[in-house]
């Protein structure tokens, strides 16, 4: 058995459930989140905990952060912004209030997408569907 071989039992988003697990923040730990995350699966499709940099002397796309690359060392995933699609808006926006009724997140921390660019962003993957980006620092 090679040493990936165990990985391969889980899902990409059981994946990243583990890496926001490891999320270590001034606010909120990671294990909060994902404790949160899973009680309300029935409101979002997908998460993922990111960073994107925009670098102007590059002049280039904002670009994913590279700071999570030097925070392996340490076993940690780092990164201040929560990014999650749901069914619909109604998901998106009971998200929103439990975070903050729980503490987790300040209501002017997060971000809804309209329907617009919520369509460009996921490439009209599925019109209902809502991202949100919630500030975690």
């Amino acid at each position: 058995m090679d040493q990936f071989e165990v990985l391969r039992q889980y899902s990409v988003q059981q994946l990243q459930l583990e890496l926001i697990r490891r999320f270590v923040g001034r606010r909120v730990q990671g294990n909060q989140l994902v404790h949160f995350l899973l009680e309300q699966q029935t409101l979002w499709e997908g998460v993922i905990l990111n960073e994107i940099d925009f670098i102007p002397s590059l002049k280039l796309r904002p670009l994913p952060s590279l700071i999570k690359l030097g925070a392996l060392p340490t076993n940690q995933w780092y990164a201040r912004s929560l990014y999650l699609v749901t069914s619909s808006e109604e998901h998106a926006e009971q998200l929103q209030r439990l975070g903050v009724e729980q503490g987790l997140w300040h209501d002017d921390a997060v971000f809804l997408f309209d329907k617009h660019s919520s369509e460009t962003i996921l490439g009209m993957w599925r019109i209902e569907q809502r991202v949100m980006i919630i500030g975690l620092e």
